[in-house]
């Protein structure tokens, strides 16, 4: 009598492969993460009470985590997935599979000094003491450079350092760079590298998790595909319709329809924004009118 049971627990479990996606909870990605989910087509409440939230209409669970957090749970299969900043993930040391950049939360780790201080260049930091929440990264940056420094880790406000005395200079995630400006810092080239936030998952997926994942691979790049086009639409006269055709730029090629108005067409096309406006006053000229430019959400080809 146990055997049916046991079946049924068995298939229930096959039936119910959840992915956990792991989420910066708050902070500089946690919005736009949680943007990309809904525009990929996951449904989930966060109302800021609950650190697990259940997706009503994909077979996944998003736990909110501290940022530093999400490597170690991808890496020790505790999370499926996870959306964090290369930085992160870098600096951790954590063995993750880094899947696909996801194109927001640009920023930079760079090396910053007073602007009035005598280090013009990253080589005249020799000997030096460099405060920073990234100690890993900074250390392999110039052990790789064989320029000696000491390290002053510190778990944040590093800017303040240099003017503390507690540093010579910094380590430190740069976005915009008016931090530094406020705390008359400037960064010097090259910053130790560049990072955005990125997908990464555990090496060791299930078949069935591995599935979901392609699934959710196949909505980002519809989404990613999207991101800088528009949907273009106009009318000609068919005395003009050859030429337009030319101009308008497309994927592969507008489509071409016949309207109610005898002699008249309506062309459709999808372009890159800057595409459109480079095109828009020849477009004009050869006699496009009544041109519309609308969003586009997503692209699969």
């Amino acid at each position: 009598m146990l055997l049916p049971v046991f079946v049924g627990i068995a298939m229930t479990n096959t039936m119910t492969t959840r992915l956990k996606i792991a989420l910066q909870k708050k902070g500089r990605l946690a919005d736009e993460s949680f943007a990309l989910l809904r525009k990929i087509g996951l449904t989930f409440v966060a109302n800021g009470h609950y650190l697990v939230l259940k997706c009503t209409d994909f077979p996944a669970d998003i736990l909110l985590l501290r940022d530093d957090d999400i490597p170690a749970f991808v890496a020790r299969g505790s999370a499926d997935l996870g959306i964090v900043g290369q930085n992160v993930v870098r600096e951790s040391g954590k063995k993750v599979r880094e899947i696909a950049p996801l194109g927001f939360g640009a920023c930079r780790l760079a090396i910053a000094v007073p602007r009035n201080s005598k280090f013009k260049k990253i080589a005249d930091l020799k000997n030096s003491t460099i405060a920073t929440e990234y100690p890993n990264s900074t250390k392999k940056f110039f052990r790789e450079l064989k320029i000696p420094v000491s390290l002053a880790e510190l778990s944040g406000s590093a800017e303040i350092a240099p003017e503390m005395g507690v540093a010579d200079a910094i380590a430190d995630i740069v976005d915009t760079g008016t931090t530094l400006e406020a705390h008359n810092l400037i960064p010097l080239e090259p910053p130790i590298f560049r990072s955005e936030a990125i997908l990464v998952a555990d090496p060791k997926l299930s078949s069935a998790k591995k599935k979901l994942l392609e699934d959710l691979i196949a909505r980002i790049e519809a989404v990613q595909k999207a991101s800088d086009k528009k949907y273009v639409v106009l009318n000609c006269s068919e005395k003009n319709l050859a030429k337009i055709e030319k101009l308008l730029p497309a994927l592969e090629a507008p489509t071409i329809l016949p309207l109610a108005k005898n002699g008249e067409f309506a062309l459709q096309s999808v372009a890159t924004e800057k595409e459109f406006w480079a095109a828009l006053p020849r477009l004009k000229a050869a006699g496009a009118k009544d041109i519309l430019l609308l969003n586009v959400e997503k692209i699969v080809l």
